[in-house]
């Protein structure tokens, strides 16, 4: 899994910065807590493959919404990726 977050540091100079996980079969990951704007980029691929999945476009006027991607490897197979992406507003409370 990629995540590529853009974000603007404490000297005012652009920053990006890519998150990699390795999932498991049947695992969660941790969660990414960031601001809707510095989201911009979220791909996945199989383990040993070079080609990672088209970027997941994760814009949505939902507060919470879930999503499967297809990621084809090069042996043939799929694999299924769930995600649930939830969006916030600053003064919600969350219960997980």
């Amino acid at each position: 899994l990629k995540v590529v977050q853009h974000y603007v540091g404490h000297d005012g100079q652009a920053v990006v910065k890519e998150h990699f996980d390795c999932l498991a079969a049947k695992q969660k990951l941790p969660s990414y807590v960031l601001e809707n704007n510095e989201l911009t980029e979220l791909s996945v691929k199989a383990k040993g493959d070079e080609d990672w999945s088209r970027d997941v476009c994760l814009e949505s006027k939902q507060t919470e919404y879930s999503m499967v991607i297809q990621v084809p490897s090069s042996n043939s197979s799929i694999i299924y990726v769930w995600c649930t992406v939830l969006s916030l507003e600053p003064s919600t409370q969350v219960h997980q």
